[in-house]
């Protein structure tokens, strides 16, 4: 559930390095390349900050959904009692067992 938000995290920090610093390093010594390695400096902190932003939103509603299970509050597998993810599939909605990957029909 929180492996995509840590790699948006990783990722923002890695762009922020890539087209802040490594872009304009490699574009600067070009005339011709010298205005897209201006745009990329001045880019980098609107990517950083906007890979950061959908880190943290999708680590809340993550963390929101873990919290609703707990508190018994949202549907559970009926095999081993874990998350589940409603999904829609080939032959219609089902929901799928984040623990123990089974499926069941809705």
């Amino acid at each position: 559930m929180f492996a995509l938000p840590s790699f948006l995290l990783v990722l923002a920090f890695v762009g922020l390095h890539f087209f802040g610093d490594f872009v304009p390093d490699q574009f600067s010594g070009s005339a011709v390349l010298k205005g897209l390695a201006d745009g990329s400096r001045a880019a980098a902190p609107w990517v950083g900050a906007a890979l950061l932003l959908a880190s943290v939103v999708l680590f809340i509603v993550s963390f929101y959904r873990l919290w609703r299970w707990s508190q018994g509050n949202s549907d559970c597998c009926f095999t081993c009692g874990g998350i589940v993810d409603q999904k829609h599939g080939r032959y219609g909605p089902y929901k799928h067992c984040l623990a123990c990957e089974k499926n069941e029909k809705i």
